[in-house]
């Protein structure tokens, strides 16, 4: 109401402010046609002395008009001020109106005096005197009395009834977004619980994965270690056959040197060298039927077993290898004719070597396979046989070599006996 009042003050103002400004301007423009009068009548002195009076009486006016529009413009921002005050009142009022009666009652409702709408004072007044009439009522006994109350009661009701409509509507949407942000809560933290149980599911795969890579390292280190050692052992062999190849090349030409002894000692070393020849061209004969039974091995079986007959071939490649380099030596050996036991040593061990080697891979292939050829080749009776006897004749246990090389160190030993005694020891060492 009091924001109305204020409203309605300043708007008057202004009106009058207005009706000032332009009775000023009249003012103005008359003191504007008296000056120009004055100047044009300047021979007529009666003339001038009343425009004279009309203009000091005409500025005399204006001037109190400019007072008066002064004290208009400051009435006018002093109640301008007021009513920015009185708004801002207006706005808090209105807000603890509407957190008093709700949001869902209108304000012109309760501020409409010709409403039935009820205030809480009210409500617990009109409450009040129910409750004591009915108590009277209930003392007195009287049924008109209780008659009178229960339409009073019931009147009373139906209005509260009302109110209580309007908050249980308020009281149902809070609970209803209540629920709502309950539910999304719940479902929030069983997504959190989801996560954190499948985090906890990869952390302990990525456990397990670490420990499996940990010790599949200390394996691989071990293995490492194992063939580093085997290298080592290898250059270590290599050197000490090198070595020893020099001696017997050193030892060679001084025994070339000398006539006579170099005689007897070519005489003792011949056979030796003849005989480890015969052993190498056995060696490669047996290489060449096991590269053959592989061959056949391979094109009969595909599945597991052909990484590892794979490895077998390989390592009869090494072992052609190895054979091709001792015939190498052995021819170098005939050439330069040495006369000492130190190299037919150093290739007996050679032999013994590969013939551990042949022994393993013989092994190897007869646990896999078996001396038996495989049916399924569809090959002839006679190829059968052959086949089956080659893979005997590879796969069988050797059982002269060691008395063959023991032959060789006797022929050896026994260089100067003589052609004669040379003869009946090989005879002997045959049977």
């Amino acid at each position: 109401m009091s924001t109305c009042l204020c409203g309605l003050q300043n708007r008057s103002l202004n009106l009058m402010l207005e009706k000032e400004r332009q009775k000023v301007a009249k003012l103005q423009q008359s003191l504007s046609q008296a000056s120009a009068g004055k100047e044009a009548g300047a021979g007529k002195p009666a003339e001038a002395k009343e425009g004279n009076a009309e203009l000091e009486a005409l500025t005399k006016e204006i001037a109190a008009g400019k007072e008066k529009v002064a004290v208009m413009t400051k009435k006018i921002g002093q109640l301008e001020a007021k009513v920015f005050l009185l708004e801002g009142e207006n706005r808090k009022l209105v807000r603890a109106l509407v957190r008093e009666v709700g949001e869902e009652m209108p304000l012109a409702k309760v501020v409409d005096e010709g409403s039935d709408w009820k205030g809480r004072r009210e409500q617990i007044i009109h409450l009040k005197d129910t409750i004591k009439q009915l108590r009277e009522a209930a003392a007195a006994g009287s049924s008109t009395a209780a008659s009178a109350a229960g339409l009073q009661a019931a009147a009373s009701n139906s209005s509260l009834a009302k109110h209580e409509s309007a908050h249980r509507s308020v009281i149902g949407k809070l609970n209803k977004e209540r629920g709502a942000e309950f539910e999304r809560m719940v479902g929030e933290l069983a997504a959190a619980h989801r996560e954190k149980e499948q985090l906890r599911l990869q952390y302990a795969g990525a456990a397990s994965r670490r420990k499996v890579l940990e010790a599949e390292v200390v394996t691989l280190k071990d293995k490492l270690a194992v063939v580093l050692g085997k290298t080592q052992n290898d250059d270590k062999l290599i050197a000490a056959l090198r070595s020893e190849l020099a001696m017997a090349s050193s030892r060679g030409q001084a025994a070339a040197a000398g006539s006579a002894a170099g005689r007897a000692a070519a005489g003792g070393g011949m056979p030796e060298v003849l005989q480890l020849r015969s052993r190498c061209g056995q060696l490669e004969e047996q290489v060449e039927q096991q590269q053959k039974i592989i061959r056949y091995l391979q094109a009969q079986q595909g599945g597991p077993g052909g990484e590892r007959l794979d490895q077998l071939q390989d390592e009869n490649e090494e072992l052609r290898q190895q054979l091709a380099a001792l015939q190498d030596d052995l021819e170098e050996a005939s050439r330069q004719r040495p006369g000492t036991s130190g190299m037919s040593s150093a290739l007996r061990q050679q032999v013994l070597t590969l013939q551990e080697d042949n022994n393993q891979l013989r092994q190897q292939l007869l646990q896999l396979k078996g001396p038996q050829v495989p049916t399924s080749l569809h090959l002839t009776e006679s190829q059968q046989l052959v086949l089956e006897e080659a893979a005997k004749a590879v796969l069988v246990e050797p059982c002269s070599e060691l008395d063959a090389i023991d032959e060789a160190e006797a022929v050896e030993d026994g260089a100067g006996l003589g052609d004669d005694m040379y003869l009946q020891e090989q005879q002997a060492g045959q049977a």
